[in-house]
């Protein structure tokens, strides 16, 4: 097999009106979406096109690459920390496209808008974003005690590990504390009673606002890990 030599790059820069609804994905999926639509024909067709121009000069191809990139160009109708606060478990550019997704039909009170922007993050991502964590209390006996379980970003309630399913809080706790593993993150859990699948423990989604990259860090760290 032949060696390179030279290093040929082309680039061509493409402006596009595309239809409302490529506009409200984000930019992975918008890459996916443009690729697929190219498709061979594009991807596969300039190679073999350029090989046979550049052959008449007897160069060669000896190999090549091709990197797709998508820039969304309008700008976000609601500002993407007013998303990241109704939903903090959306990545950046899950944020930018519940932003944009928004639109003008936004309610314009606070709260009415909050669950507006829940929603539309919801519909985004309602996957369970777990991260691995312990939360302090005392249990009835008196003594403190943990439960080591899984707290859910996207909704802020803690999953307890099978074998912390039996340990029983004691009833009337303030709020307890909640160390996320692997961070120094410390946050606070509310107790709500005991059931079958153990303490009923819950997170404000707005506590997790404050700590959202370092949680989101950690959860995108167990994916790679293939950890929770």
């Amino acid at each position: 097999m032949k060696k390179a030599n030279l290093r040929l790059q082309i680039r061509f820069d493409f402006a596009l009106h595309a239809p409302e609804a490529l506009l409200g994905l984000d930019h992975g999926e918008l890459c996916k979406k443009l690729a697929m639509l190219l498709g061979p024909a594009v991807t596969q067709g300039m190679p073999t096109v350029s090989a046979k121009q550049l052959d008449r000069a007897q160069i060669s191809l000896v190999e090549h690459h091709h990197h797709l990139e998508v820039t969304n160009l309008v700008p976000a109708a609601i500002p993407i920390e007013q998303v990241v606060s109704a939903a903090p478990h959306l990545t950046n550019d899950e944020a930018a496209s519940v932003a944009r997704r928004a639109g003008s039909k936004a309610p314009s009170e606070p709260e009415a808008l909050q669950r507006h922007l829940r929603r539309l993050a919801m519909e985004t991502a309602s996957e369970y974003r777990l991260v691995p964590c312990i939360t302090h209390g005392v249990l009835t006996s008196g003594a403190a005690g943990e439960v080591h379980g899984d707290l859910n970003l996207t909704n802020g309630h803690i999953f307890p590990a099978e074998a912390h399913k039996s340990t029983r809080l004691a009833a009337g706790q303030p709020a307890l504390a909640v160390h996320v593993e692997g961070t120094s993150v410390i946050l606070q859990a509310t107790f709500s009673g005991q059931t079958l699948t153990g303490p009923v423990l819950d997170v404000a989604v707005a506590d997790l606002v404050s700590h959202r990259e370092a949680l989101l860090a950690r959860w995108q760290a167990g994916l790679t890990s293939g950890a929770s």
